[in-house]
Order: structure tokens, then C-alpha cells, then sequence
């Protein structure tokens, strides 16, 4: 893959107009009402689902609130780990910028419901000079990172305790090690793809869309020959992994409901596939129902699993608002930084 192609595929992104008004495409907005009217069928359906099988959630009135506090920390300090690494995701694709700015940017992205990259991209843009590109690149990479050692962490943890799990009837391992396998696959597929066609026959925006995939494949490979930035990914993500882990044998905790460390494992790499697409706002209403579904399917409840995902986006959101606020306000230059927020969410 040459050189040249590379930076051609970095600077489609940074010939994007305002990303604020690529909201305004007819293709775009009607994707956004998709998924709101997605959001409502769904919170409907649990909504109907909740209100007839009431004597089903009765748990919740002895739920044991001293698992709440420790609960709230883990989510503090993972929020601090994923900072740190959105971080280290712009050192490692543009110039330093201070560790601070980067933790204000990460936290305030994520309170969107929708849109908290391209919040960061514009801020970043405007404020330290990291062009769309290498901002994108580099995060979608480190996502794409963030799934591989996930399913390697998941797939060790289950091969040594209990390779023979099942989902249902899906052999757990080897739906791991299949996903893995085709994501490691993907890479030198689509670089033996790229080296041999040319991308001037494709359609203006697929073609776009191929060198702009390139880019974010060069930045994932430059990320793996870096070995001091691949350790560093990997003991933050083996980190946030743990805390996930140990934050949901928590939440079931508070319930009365202990979980063993193959289920709670499943759970958080399930849940990790299913950040890859962002369905509904914030996948919100529609992570709860997958949570329910795994429960079931493992023996733990559909209700206990509804519900543990609802008390987990609850924590997480107070943690973010309470950041969040104090990081709207943080810094010399807020003015003029909180009506490029209110510009952006218009």
C-alpha cells in the first residue's frame, strides 16, 4: 500500500464540509428519525413488557444499595482510562496536546446520545489543529483494537475455564475465535484488495469510503509495529475489560444474584460486538434487551438482566453529567469553547 494512498485516504476526511451540516443530508436525517423511532418502538415494547410481568421485577425493592458506591468508582475510573486512551489515540496520530484538554473533550463527547466524535473532531480541529483524518483514522483503529483484544482476552478466559460453554446452542469459543479470526483476516484481505484495484472505476463516494478505510487500516498496522503504544493499548484495555467484568458481578450482586466469571465474560464481550454499531441513540433501550436476552440465555433472567443493564447506564450517566459539567466549565477559554458546543448540537 503506497504512501501516496494513504494520505489521499486521510485527506478524503479532511475535504469534509462542516460536519455539522452533513446532518442536514436527506440520506443522513433519515437514518437519525430511523433509529428515534427505533428507540421508541423498543422503550414501548419494554415498557408493555415491564408493566404485564410486574410481579417479575419485584426484586428491585431489595436491591442492596452499599454495592452502589464501589459500583459508581469503577465507572469513574474506567471513564479515566478511556480518556487516557483517547489520548494516547491523538499522540499517536497528530501532535501532543495536554492530557487535561484530551480528558475534557473525551468526557463531554460522551454525554451526546449521538454524535460525540464528531463533536471532538470539530473542537480538535479548531482548537489543536488535528485534522478530521487522523482524528478518525486513529479512533476508528483503536475501536477496531478495542474488539480484537477483547475476543482474545474472552476467548482465553473461556478456553481455560470452560471451553465447552454454550449460548443457547452456540459454542461460545468457537463464536469468538470465528469473529476474531475474520476481523484478523479483514486486514490483509483488504490490503492485497487495495494493492492490486484501482479505486477510480468505484462510484465517487464508495471510492471515498475504500481510501478512507485504507487509512484507518494503515493507522491500525503502524499501531501494531509500535510495540511501546500496543502494550500501552493493551494493559488499558485488559484494565477496562477487568473493571467491566467486576462491575457487573457488582450490579448482579446488588439483585442477590451471583454470577460466575465465564457469564460475566460473555457478557462483556457480547456487549463490546455491540458498541462496533451504534443502532439507536447510545444503543439505548436496545442494550438493555440484548442484556435480557443473554441473561436468559444463560439461566440468569431476562427481567435481572434488563434491569442490571438499566441501574449500569444510570451510574455511568450520573458519573458523565457530574464530569461533565464541571468540564464545560474547566480551562481559560470556556466561552468561546461552550458556544462551539451549542453551535455543534443545534
Amino acid at each position: 500500500m503506497s504512501i501516496d494512498k494513504i494520505d489521499s485516504s486521510l485527506a478524503c476526511l479532511d475535504e469534509m464540509p462542516r460536519l455539522r451540516e452533513d446532518d442536514n443530508h436527506p440520506g443522513v436525517r433519515w437514518v437519525n428519525i430511523f433509529k428515534w423511532i427505533l428507540l421508541l418502538f423498543i422503550l414501548l415494547m419494554l415498557y408493555l413488557y415491564i408493566n404485564k410481568h410486574q410481579h417479575d421485577f419485584r426484586f428491585i425493592l431489595t436491591i442492596k444499595f452499599q454495592y452502589l458506591l464501589p459500583i459508581l468508582l469503577l465507572n469513574l475510573l474506567s471513564l479515566m482510562l478511556g480518556g487516557f486512551r483517547f489520548y494516547i489515540v491523538l499522540v499517536s496520530v497528530s501532535h501532543k496536546i495536554p492530557l487535561i484538554v484530551a480528558l475534557k473533550y473525551f468526557v463531554i463527547g460522551r454525554i451526546f446520545p449521538h454524535g460525540g466524535n464528531i463533536y471532538r473532531a470539530f473542537m480538535l480541529k479548531k482548537y489543536n489543529n488535528i485534522s478530521y483524518g487522523n482524528y478518525f483514522s486513529g479512533i476508528i483503529s483503536f475501536k477496531w483494537m478495542t474488539l480484537i483484544f477483547a475476543l482474545m482476552l474472552g476467548s482465553v478466559l473461556i478456553a481455560f475455564f470452560d471451553p465447552f460453554v454454550h449460548m443457547g446452542r452456540v459454542p461460545v469459543l468457537l463464536l469468538f475465535l470465528s469473529i476474531l479470526l475474520m476481523n484478523l483476516a479483514f486486514i490483509p484481505a483488504f490490503q492485497w484488495v487495495y494493492k492490486h484495484f484501482s479505486t477510480s472505476a468505484l462510484p465517487h463516494k464508495l471510492a471515498k469510503l475504500v481510501t478512507t478505510a485504507a487509512g484507518v487500516i494503515n493507522q491500525t498496522m503502524t499501531t501494531f509495529k509500535d510495540s511501546p503504544l500496543l502494550l500501552k493499548c493493551f494493559l488499558i484495555i485488559f484494565l477496562n475489560k477487568c473493571i467491566g467484568i467486576l462491575t457487573l458481578f457488582l450490579l448482579f450482586k446488588s439483585i442477590g444474584i451471583d454470577t460466575d466469571i465465564i457469564t460475566l465474560t460473555i457478557y462483556n464481550v457480547i456487549l463490546q460486538l455491540f458498541t462496533v454499531v451504534t443502532i439507536t441513540p447510545s444503543n439505548l433501550g436496545l442494550r438493555e434487551f440484548l442484556l435480557g436476552l443473554l441473561s436468559e440465555t444463560m439461566g440468569t433472567g431476562l427481567e435481572q438482566g434488563v434491569i442490571v443493564s438499566v441501574m449500569s447506564r444510570l451510574l455511568s450517566y450520573s458519573i458523565l453529567g457530574i464530569l461533565g459539567i464541571i468540564s464545560l466549565f474547566f480551562g481559560d477559554d470556556n466561552n468561546s469553547r461552550f458556544h462551539d458546543l451549542e453551535e455543534i448540537v443545534e
